[in-house]
């Protein structure tokens, strides 16, 4: 089995699981920092990335409520790359709607995939892969 571990981060709200992943869709890529949210049930990927990554907006409105209220979303797909772990076509969510600036890994489908374990007091979020990807 594969077994990721990452420090958190302190992006000055104190330290939380962010993980660098690497984003992909068709030839484009994108390094970026994401939340391991084990509050959110859904991946959700900010509009100006979705664009960045030329994700297709297009499709049937959804609206998802959360802590923030409720946005409205569409559906699209993207390949999130970890270290040399690879979730090809995974569903992801893009709010139409609010200020939405941060990546969230929730469980379905990222948490799928892993068992993951968020030690506290050592400021440390710990994958371990247990699907065949």
């Amino acid at each position: 089995m594969t077994s990721l571990s990452f420090r958190y981060k302190d992006e000055g709200y104190g330290p939380r699981p962010k993980i660098p992943i690497t984003l992909i869709h068709d030839d484009k890529r994108l390094k970026v920092m994401a939340l391991v949210d084990s509050g959110s049930d859904l991946i959700i990927i900010p509009k100006f990335i979705a664009e960045t990554l030329e994700l297709s907006l297009k499709g049937k409105e959804e609206p998802i409520k959360g802590v923030g209220g409720e946005l409205k979303t569409v559906n699209s797909h993207v390949t999130i790359k970890i270290n040399n772990t690879v979730l090809r076509n995974l569903t992801v969510k893009i709010p139409l709607t609010g200020e939405w600036d941060e990546i969230l890994l929730g469980r379905r489908p990222f948490f799928e995939y892993f068992d993951i374990t968020f030690e506290e007091n050592e400021k440390r979020v710990r994958l371990i892969k247990t699907k065949h990807i």
